[in-house]
């Protein structure tokens, strides 16, 4: 059976240089990290998180949300507060572009 690639492989060789270029703030909800082996795992606000760092790295003015006690599929497993979160995110950028 073929594996894909890792999503964090991907992002750092492929998705780089669309980052460098890109002057829009985003959004980063993690709830997860990559472990040592490989394995996802829950994560601590306190993590230094691979995936979060390397977004930053390319904008300062992100908004992050750290999910802690939370598994990998946060849409499944707490869509009201997804929706919530990205309406309320979609409404600040709409007024921060008004000024």
């Amino acid at each position: 059976m073929k594996r894909g690639r890792n999503p964090i492989w991907y992002d750092s060789h492929c998705v780089e240089n669309n980052l460098k270029s890109l002057n829009l703030f985003i959004l980063v909800i993690q709830s997860t990290r990559i472990d040592t082996k490989n394995a996802r795992c829950m994560i601590n606000k306190h993590d230094d998180i691979y995936y979060v760092n390397f977004i930053n790295d390319f904008n300062k003015d992100n908004d992050i949300i750290l999910l802690e006690n939370t598994r990998h599929y946060i849409t499944i497993e707490r869509p009201q507060w997804i929706n919530e979160t990205i309406l309320s995110w979609l409404i600040k950028l709409k007024l921060h572009f008004r000024k």
